[in-house]
């Protein structure tokens, strides 16, 4: 167990010594230590040794991890280059143990081999971190910049709804004006309305003074140059007659220019006083007809 332990250690100082073969020489010796691991003292193979997987990997693993300022020591190509060269020396030479040498070449191999896809793997992934980070960035840049963008248009949105805002005031302000305006109009048509019937009125008013008065003096006039020629009865029959129809002219004058006024559907009445004062002319009227027949009848009977 011993020995076998021993030529398990040779076999990894062999591994050791595989990444300086440069030349002949050095596959020659180390086919001589080969020699020792594989062959008995009688030159036969030893068919009980065998190879360590495990033992193999962790040696390649151990002396890939050797760095000296950041550069590895033991370069893997080197190693699957060496093995072969000695694997083809060892096949010129003859050697009875070529199938476990190539065992060992082939464990070599495979292990430098998986070793370098992983870190073939580890340089990408390293890169695509790079790449990763810098698409992150990239990313990270777009999205500051659609916020800025976000931002902008949320204070161009902001400063239109406030200049909607302002103009919805000067509308509500413009349409309270043009309001008071329209009040302003309306109350300025009225007063013009009222301008005008209190003119009408006046014209009226004086207009039915004027025609009284003159009728007045007509009348007067006209009975004051025929008082001598007319009886006393028809005189005052007359002047009671002609004073009704001049009173009620006046006063249906007066009536209809009220209702103009008063801009009104209404029926032109006569005031109390009118149908009054129409009474006492009737009554005066008949009373002086009456006076009139009762004289010329006693003047017939005398």
């Amino acid at each position: 167990m011993q020995a076998y332990t021993s030529k398990v250690q040779e076999i990894n100082n062999v591994i050791e010594e595989l990444f300086q073969v440069n030349s002949k020489e050095d596959c020659e010796e180390i086919c001589k230590k080969l020699d020792n691991i594989y062959l008995t003292k009688d030159g036969k193979v030893d068919e009980s040794f065998r190879h360590e997987y495990s033992s193999i990997s962790g040696k390649i693993r151990e002396l890939n991890s050797v760095e000296v300022k950041g550069e590895k020591v033991f370069q893997l190509d080197s190693l699957i280059y060496s093995i072969d060269n000695v694997y083809e020396y060892a096949l010129a030479k003859n050697k009875p143990y070529i199938k476990n040498l190539f065992k060992l070449r082939d464990h070599i191999s495979l292990e430098a081999g998986r070793i370098l896809l992983v870190q073939q793997i580890q340089w990408e992934i390293n890169n695509n971190k790079e790449s990763v980070k810098e698409q992150l960035q990239y990313t990270q840049s777009l999205a500051e910049s659609f916020d800025d963008q976000v931002r902008r248009e949320k204070q161009l949105l902001d400063s239109l709804r406030t200049a909607a805002d302002e103009n919805n005031s000067q509308i509500e302000k413009s349409k309270e004006t043009l309001d008071e305006l329209q009040q302003t109009s309306d109350a300025m048509v009225d007063k013009i309305e009222g301008v005008q019937k209190d003119s009408i009125t006046i014209l009226g008013i004086f207009a039915s003074i004027v025609f009284s008065f003159t009728a007045g003096m007509i009348f007067t006039s006209s009975v004051l140059e025929n008082i001598d020629k007319a009886s006393p009865y028809r005189l005052i029959g007359t002047v009671l007659l002609i004073g009704m129809v001049i009173t009620n002219l006046v006063t249906l004058l007066l009536a209809y220019i009220d209702r103009i006024r008063m801009v009104k559907n209404t029926k032109i009445t006569f005031p109390k006083s009118i149908k009054i004062m129409n009474g006492l002319y009737a009554i005066a009227f008949v009373a002086d007809f009456v006076v009139w027949l009762i004289i010329e009848k006693m003047h017939w009977v005398c």
